[in-house]
């Protein structure tokens, strides 16, 4: 968690942005700030502006000061105009974020059999016998699950990803039951992906998480594609980060609904 101003600037600005997980100290917050500004806390998904194929839930709480701020409009209406806009569109699946290159997945299986000690088999179609003993076993167990609660072959699911950072006897983290992908981790359990038989690569990773990692995505955003980076630093970046569309439509809501006294005339209409 973070504040986007800090220190003594957050003391004599006109707003500022605390953001963090679910579980933030809203109380801490208002003790230590409650004085001097309104504080508004909002709850955001990924599924609100149409990544349902990820999990990330997450709260920001905005401070606005209440001798130089001004509300100009109601953020949670202006956030729930935005996402029942974006809601008109087709959602995101976890197969969606699919988008590595051939060659992108051959480099991080050849990372990874460096790392272990393996040796990389390029006709190879499945990335299993790069696994630890431990991740096949939680593969065997989690398909196990998948059978007997379902029915059906856990194989023939495109949209079933399995995290085997967990053990399996305390927790069963999969895509099975919300349909979407677990909430990224900064440790380095894999996301399998069970159909493919193999695990989300790095791209594929910030792919879910808003980035956009190709052109195709990055032509739509009107930006330049993400450089790509290695596997154990996107782990970390992912592991603590805020979902990026998320993250634009919240700063886009707060841009609009607070401000200063001396500088807005007219309240925002939607």
């Amino acid at each position: 968690a973070c504040f986007v101003k800090t220190g003594q600037r957050i003391s004599s600005s006109c707003s500022g942005a605390y953001t963090g997980e679910m579980d933030i100290k809203v109380k801490a917050v208002n003790d230590i700030l409650g004085e001097s500004y309104h504080i508004y806390q909002l709850f955001v998904s990924p599924e609100d502006v149409g990544h349902s194929g990820i999990n990330r839930r997450r709260t920001y709480l905005f401070c606005s000061h209440r001798e130089t701020g001004r509300y100009v409009y109601d953020i949670y209406e202006a956030y729930a105009a935005v996402c029942a806009a974006i809601r008109t569109k087709p959602g995101t699946s976890p197969a969606d974020y699919l988008v590595a290159t051939p060659t992108q997945v051959a480099a991080e299986a050849m990372q990874v059999a460096h790392t272990r000690k393996k040796t990389y088999k390029h006709a190879a179609k499945s990335l299993a016998y790069l696994l630890t003993k431990r991740e096949r076993k939680q593969i065997v167990l989690l398909d196990r699950r998948f059978r007997q609660r379902f029915g059906r072959e856990p194989a023939k699911d495109p949209n079933l990803i399995y995290y085997l950072g967990d053990n399996v006897s305390f927790a069963v983290t999969w895509s099975a039951v919300s349909g979407a992908i677990p909430c990224f981790r900064a440790r380095g359990g894999k996301y399998w992906h069970r159909k493919s038989r193999r695990w989300l690569v790095a791209v594929e990773r910030m792919a879910a998480m808003g980035f956009p990692v190709n052109e195709d995505q990055a032509r739509v955003m009107g930006v330049s594609p993400v450089p790509s980076m290695e596997s154990t630093r996107v782990g970390k970046v992912l592991g603590n980060s805020f979902h990026y569309t998320n993250a634009a439509v919240v700063l886009l809501c707060a841009l609009c609904c607070f401000g200063r006294q001396d500088q807005c005339q007219q309240n925002v209409v939607w």
